[in-house]
């Protein structure tokens, strides 16, 4: 019951810090409410992971994953994005120039390694002999948009929430039908 509750109100937050950040004009401001927004619609399927993790589903961990990284659209950017801002380092939307968040290792050799930042998206790799490369999931931005490496494209940060919170009721359901009755 109390994931049940948790996710509910995770999703209420999420909504209304998305609901509020679009009403602003300035682009500082809206895209602050949208990585607000995010936290809490991220921490939505963490909760979710953690009560398979812990057995209080009927579905494993893994099917779970499965089912969220199918259901949700632009699931990964939004992982992707939360482990940046959070973890790593903050994420600024950077208007007129293409950057690229790390770690990105480069281990140099005789031979020469490269990384190459596609305008259109994605990031290319060259490796020869015994140099390597090594990309621990970039995040990449051009024009303020993210690029979301499983759909192919750059995305502004509110359309990809937009999208991941339009479905996430339904990711609800799944996980309140998936828990064990001694948890409901």
């Amino acid at each position: 019951m109390i994931a049940l509750e948790s996710v509910a109100e995770q999703f209420e937050r999420a909504a209304f810090f998305y609901n509020v950040g679009t009403s602003f004009k300035d682009r500082i401001y809206r895209f602050r409410f949208m990585i607000a927004s995010l936290y809490f619609a991220r921490s939505i399927c963490e909760i979710m992971l953690e009560s398979a993790k812990n057995g209080n589903l009927i579905i494993s961990k893994s099917s779970l994953k499965k089912e969220l990284e199918k259901s949700l659209p632009r699931y990964k950017l939004i992982q992707l994005f939360r482990i940046h801002d959070f973890h790593r380092c903050v994420v600024l939307e950077r208007e007129g120039v293409i950057h690229v968040s790390g770690p990105i290792h480069i281990k140099a050799g005789r031979h020469p390694a490269s990384v190459q930042m596609n305008p259109e998206g994605g990031i290319k790799v060259e490796e020869q002999g015994e140099s390597r490369v090594n990309l621990n999931r970039p995040l990449q931005q051009q024009n303020g948009r993210f690029w979301d490496e499983y759909k192919k494209e750059y995305v502004f940060l509110d359309k990809a929430l937009a999208d991941y919170l339009q479905q996430i009721p339904k990711a609800i359901e799944f996980f309140k039908q998936n828990i064990k009755p001694e948890f409901l």
